[in-house]
């Protein structure tokens, strides 16, 4: 047998060896391809779903919303309330007889610098409305409104040194407070004022 002979058989081996790879990668490849459209109807039919609802892509924000409670929200909506938001709801509360609820919100607003706020969630504390009686803690709310310039908390804050609500009794101390109060407009601040210097006090009012 020549050479030529040999060399044609070999690249006939070849050339079928060549054919039959391609034609078994031809057949895998549609194969893989079958399987791979078929999963999300597969998956589909395993939960009863609409293939078309089965996306490899996250949903949207808007789609997960109505899983979460409303209420779920609130801390983060009352986190935003300022201060004048909290003082307000307080005097609506108290307007409609709620102390409770006011002295709340009161103290929300208080804790947030709202001088008005700690004054007069420290007038319910010495009173004792819409919140346990705590005459200390009162008094030092209306330290805190004081020291603000608030002549509401100025005038108080005499009226606890005078009758010793929440701190040591000193009739020195509430009568500069109760004559810078006057000073501002608080008429009846002249009336204790006399008292103090009559030596002949009334009943106190908390």
């Amino acid at each position: 047998m020549s050479t030529l002979t040999i060399l044609g058989i070999v690249f006939l081996v070849l050339a079928a060896l060549a054919l039959a790879i391609g034609i078994l990668m031809l057949i895998g490849g549609r194969r893989r391809s079958e399987i791979i459209e078929s999963k999300p109807a597969e998956e589909a039919a395993k939960w009863e779903l609409d293939p078309s609802s089965i996306r490899p892509e996250p949903k949207p924000i808007s789609e997960f919303e109505t899983f979460v409670p409303e209420d779920e929200f609130a801390p983060f909506t009352e986190a935003v309330k300022t201060a004048d938001d909290w003082y307000a709801q307080g005097c609506g509360e108290l307007r409609g007889g709620d102390e409770v609820a006011a002295a709340s919100s009161f103290l929300r607003a208080a804790e947030l610098g709202h001088a008005r706020a700690q004054t007069i969630y420290a007038i319910q504390s010495l009173r004792g409305k819409g919140v346990a009686q705590d005459y200390e803690s009162g008094r030092r709310w209306l330290e805190k409104a004081a020291r603000q310039g608030n002549v509401d908390a100025i005038y108080n804050l005499g009226i606890c040194y005078m009758y010793g609500r929440g701190v040591e009794e000193d009739l020195v101390s509430a009568r500069k407070l109760l004559v810078y109060a006057r000073g501002r407009g608080i008429e009846e601040a002249g009336r204790l004022i006399d008292q103090i210097d009559s030596g002949v006090r009334s009943d106190p009012i908390f």
